[in-house]
């Protein structure tokens, strides 16, 4: 689903049961599920960390046991077999970390026709699972490569007599070394979820100006002992990542991305629609995608993700670029409702004079689900319904003659009633393009929550909220 602040990208996955039925699911790559529970739940995740995990054991191995093998007395070579070690795994793991946000090459991967004519491919899941295995990764390596030093300057400032503080802080590789533990805890602390929602520019800006930093002082920091050594751990990876990502920053910057809010609605409960004008430069989009939308006006360089609820017409005959965001979290989100709606009354403007720009689209599409089944099952919670809510209208807007189900269920839980004022109207509107073109469209909507009433007794009665 798309919210605020988070990632709106999706996966799927894929189950086949006795009957040779499938059933898939998208997840949203907000990075708000836990990562071990993100790779419990999916075998291919999980198939990755065992190979990740392998390959360090492996690396670590070898190099550990080629630097204990070399003559020198038992504890030095311990300490220098673990320094070595580690900063082997520390250069690998950082060479792989960029490959890992290669968007726009990630988009390609994904919309070309050999992936899209089968099941939707979850390698953006994958990516983004991976790009967390490796930030976990790289603090306890750096810890551990740091305390083999500290250990090694401390006996040799013993056997030396020198100060082993010094010793940390007189050449280069020591500097530069205490630079880049302090800039990595700064990324790693920034980066927890506790952090990250509520407080989403400060992670924005420490998480890239940090990163650059780190890159630079990284490189400069390989090269000292080995400039070759330097070149080949980084050249190939920050090449590829400077492509992809200097694509996607003329694309976004460009003047085919700006458009503008046709119309805004202000729903119940902070939550804000934004129907935007498509574009010249955002192409065809799909069920379950997601683009970026920056507001020029409000935050110049940020770029928040959302999944588009909106249905593509092929032809140019699409109407709007919809996107829905709940403004309950995150600073970002709450600047953008009291900018598009100073006032804070409830429903719609149109027209609205801001300048929108738009990158994307991203994420895995869902169109086999339109097409190829006669039965489909949509299921959703709270604003994840904007994921399959992009799945429904396509199913309803489909060309007259085009495969499409012959009936759709569509599941929605929300906690508040209030909360889906917005899904309600889009429901209204789907359900009667679907009456209108004979397809069975069977919706409920359940929520959770109550209300607690006091009786003239003094006592007290849940009583359920009353769809």
């Amino acid at each position: 689903g798309g919210g605020g602040g988070g990632g709106g990208g999706g996966s799927s996955s894929d189950d086949d049961d006795d009957d040779g039925a499938v059933t898939w699911s998208w997840a949203r790559n907000s990075g708000d599920v836990p990562l071990l529970r993100a790779v419990a739940g999916s075998g291919k995740l999980l198939l990755l960390l065992l190979l990740w995990v392998t390959v360090n054991v492996v690396v670590f191995a070898t190099v550990f046991t080629s630097h204990y093998l070399l003559p020198a007395p038992p504890l030095t070579r311990v300490i220098r077999s673990f320094a070595k070690a580690s900063a082997v795994l520390l250069r690998l793991n950082i060479t792989c970390l960029p490959l890992t946000r290669m968007r726009a090459f990630t988009a390609w991967m994904l919309t070309t026709a050999p992936l899209t004519s089968g099941e939707p491919s979850d390698a953006e899941t994958l990516a983004y699972t991976f790009h967390k295995l490796l930030g976990n990764a790289l603090l306890p390596l750096a810890l551990v490569h740091a305390a083999a030093h500290y250990f090694s300057y401390y006996f040799e400032a013993m056997a030396t007599g020198t100060s082993d503080f010094a010793l940390c802080f007189s050449t280069w590789v020591g500097i530069s070394g205490h630079v880049l533990l302090f800039l990595l805890s700064v990324v790693a602390m920034t980066a927890r979820i506790d952090l990250r929602r509520p407080f989403f520019e400060l992670f924005w800006y420490t998480h890239n100006c940090c990163a650059l930093l780190f890159v630079a002082i990284f490189v400069a920091h390989v090269a000292y002992a080995s400039p070759l050594r330097s070149l080949v751990w980084t050249a190939a990876p920050l090449l590829l990542y400077g492509g992809d990502r200097a694509w996607r920053v003329l694309r976004a910057y460009a003047a085919t991305a700006r458009t503008y809010c046709k119309v805004v609605v202000q729903h119940e409960q902070n939550v804000v629609e934004l129907r935007l004008k498509p574009p010249r430069g955002l192409g065809r989009y799909r069920p379950g995608q997601y683009l970026y939308v920056c507001l020029p006006s409000l935050a110049l360089l940020q770029w928040h993700p959302f999944t588009i609820t909106s249905a593509y017409g092929g032809d140019g005959d699409d109407e709007f670029v919809g996107v829905v965001i709940n403004c309950n979290s995150g600073d970002w989100t709450r600047s953008l409702m009291h900018h598009l709606n100073p006032s804070g009354m409830l429903g719609a403007r149109t027209n609205v004079p801001f300048t929108v720009m738009i990158d994307g689209p991203y994420g895995a599409p869902a169109d086999r689900a339109v097409g190829l089944y006669t039965h489909v099952l949509l299921i959703a919670g709270g604003i994840g319904a904007t994921l399959t809510s992009s799945i429904l209208r396509a199913i309803v807007s489909a060309p007259a003659g085009a495969p499409r189900p012959v009936r759709t269920d569509f599941v929605v839980v929300a906690r508040q009633g209030a909360a889906m004022q917005w899904f309600m109207t889009t429901l209204l509107e789907m359900s009667r393009e679907a009456q209108r073109r004979g397809i069975e469209l069977n919706c409920r909507l359940y929520v959770t929550s109550a209300t607690r009433r006091v009786a003239r007794d003094g006592t007290d009665h849940i009583v359920p909220v009353d769809v």
